[in-house]
């Protein structure tokens, strides 16, 4: 008969194989929720990896990579900095295009990619735009301006093209989608550019400051309509000592049937407080560095800080009484004191338009008192 040999585990044995069952679904659980992790971080929502990718557009101020404060900008990658501006003078290695569309990121509501819900110059540019903060007033009031968005390219000042297919041939021109016609306008002061100050260099940027590169763009793109007059003047010569400012023919009135031409000359849109008359006399007492030196009504919601050159009636905090101030500016008696709004025709021709910054504070000193 054949002998059965029976084992029997004791608690021990038992104990050991728990703690080994025990283990092995802790290492089943562990892994199940590694997996889940790396699958969930797989999953995880991300920003579109764009230029910034915190942003989904771009502006000339925004740093690269993770948006690290003080990194290279923008506006200073490739040839951005000689060519500023995003609606003109695009080179393969200039970066505009994602300040104003955005590839996967774009607003829902919004037109060709755009962050606007309107394309048109005033879907990004009206004051209160959350687009961009180069905005300009085009509240009712004033020859410029009309209230209506969709009539800000009826006054033929600029291009009606985003992008400025056919402007003009000038960078400091192109960069504001000016007219195109400007460039005709420059042609005398380009073939006298010793008397004139300005050369092809400067209007492509590579001469003036800021201040002067506006005046003379914004003076001869107004030209166009106001042929009769000199509206940007920074050229110069002496003769005898005293300063002679650049001058060029123009008709002789604003009549449509007017074709005589004689020779026109204006304010200067360059100066200092430096100014003196030719016996050394101190003739000004505020510096004169482009249009808003004279045209001077401030708004504080657009993004040069003055109305001009368009709505004349302020949407944000101005320097003026609330209103419509005819010719963007003030009148005073002196520098420094408070300025007036021009209400009617008549207060044009008020000295104190003059006065306001050709004699000083105290009014012992400028024009009918040292001079």
């Amino acid at each position: 008969m054949k002998q059965v040999i029976s084992r029997t585990f004791g608690t021990k044995g038992g104990m050991v194989n728990r703690k080994r069952s025990i283990l092995f679904v802790a290492l089943t659980v562990a892994l199940v929720f590694a997996f889940a992790a790396s699958a969930y971080a797989y999953l995880a929502p991300t920003r579109a990896r764009t230029f910034n990718w915190m942003t989904d557009y771009y502006t000339w101020g925004t740093p690269i990579g993770s948006g690290v404060a003080g990194g290279i900008t923008i506006a200073e990658i490739g040839a951005n900095p000689a060519n500023p501006g995003v609606h003109a003078n695009y080179l393969a290695n200039t970066a505009k295009c994602g300040i104003c569309h955005s590839v996967h990121r774009a607003r829902g509501d919004g037109v060709k990619l755009l962050n606007a819900q309107f394309g048109t110059c005033a879907g990004c540019h009206m004051t209160g735009s959350t687009v961009t903060n180069v905005v300009i007033n085009w509240a009712s009031g004033g020859p410029h301006s009309s209230g209506n968005p969709a009539l800000c390219l009826n006054r033929a000042c600029h291009m009606n093209n985003p992008h400025g297919a056919g402007g003009s041939q000038y960078t400091i021109v192109a960069e504001k989608l000016l007219n195109p016609y400007t460039d005709s306008m420059f042609t005398t002061a380009l073939a006298n550019p010793v008397s004139s100050g300005i050369t092809v260099a400067a209007l492509d940027g590579a001469v003036w400051p800021d201040s002067t590169e506006s005046a003379v763009r914004t003076g001869y793109n107004c030209n166009i309509c106001h042929s009769s007059t000199m509206l940007a003047v920074v050229g110069s010569w002496t003769v005898e000592g005293e300063t002679r400012w650049w001058a060029e023919d123009r008709h002789a009135n604003i009549a449509a049937t007017q074709t005589a031409q004689v020779q026109k000359t204006g304010h200067p849109t360059i100066g200092s407080t430096a100014a003196t008359s030719r016996a050394g006399v101190p003739i000004a007492w505020a510096p004169v560095s482009d249009c808003e030196s004279c045209h001077d009504q401030t708004d504080a919601a657009t993004w040069s800080g003055f109305t001009f050159p368009h709505g004349q009636t302020p949407v944000g905090a101005s320097n003026l009484p609330a209103g419509r101030s005819l010719l963007w500016m003030g009148w005073s008696g002196g520098v420094g004191q408070p300025l007036s709004r021009i209400e009617n025709d008549q207060m044009k021709a008020f000295d104190g338009n003059c006065l306001k910054c050709h004699r000083n504070t105290a009014g012992d000193a400028g024009v009918g008192v040292t001079y």
